[in-house]
């Protein structure tokens, strides 16, 4: 999972805190990300002032089979780069947490075969400016990560999670912004 509040500072932290804390209280033995999303954003919405909202990225990884289920509720779409240099926008789902109540949220499906990478990030990285004003952008990250595609991948077991630092571009200012990679071997 990975998930982004709105807003900044203590109430976005305070938020995410009261988010997570609802995420770990949940039965997750379902393996459905449907009712897991629908579950978190009855929360979101009973628990949250008006104007509030969390996107995430949540899913269940079968590592065996590199099944993985999913839902995208409202953040950025995460990227499934094919060991053949391909990639797949994983944006299956519906809205971001705390906006309707008593939504309903479709599951995404799609297969991890070896070699590929699932990447998770958040607005940080696609949203940075250069000094030119010009966003960075889902097309320079999915060319960022397939030129760095090898050394994501690593070698052996070790390396199945990689946190890919993506350079701050220049002229902006901003420090390193991180992707989370995983890999099935």
């Amino acid at each position: 999972m990975i998930a982004d509040v709105s807003g900044k500072g203590v109430p976005a932290a305070l938020l995410m805190s009261a988010f997570r804390a609802s995420l770990v209280s949940q039965d997750l033995s379902s393996g459905d990300p449907a009712l897991l999303a629908a579950r978190l954003n009855d929360f979101v919405v009973h628990s949250v002032e008006s104007g509030k909202f969390i996107t995430a990225f949540l899913a269940f990884v079968d590592a065996a089979s590199g099944r993985v289920s999913y839902v995208n509720a409202g953040h950025n779409p995460t990227v499934l780069m094919r060991r053949d240099g391909g990639h797949e926008l994983l944006s299956t789902g519906g809205f971001m947490f705390g906006i309707i109540g008593g939504a309903v949220f479709e599951r995404g499906e799609a297969t991890l075969d070896p070699g590929d990478l699932l990447v998770l990030y958040t607005d940080g990285v696609t949203e940075g400016m250069n000094a030119a004003r010009e966003m960075w952008g889902e097309e320079r990250l999915i060319e960022s990560l397939a030129a760095r595609a090898t050394e994501l991948r690593g070698s052996g077991a070790k390396h199945r999670r990689r946190r890919a630092r993506l350079r701050g571009r220049p002229g902006t200012g901003r420090r390193h912004h991180v992707a989370t990679a995983a890999r099935r071997t």
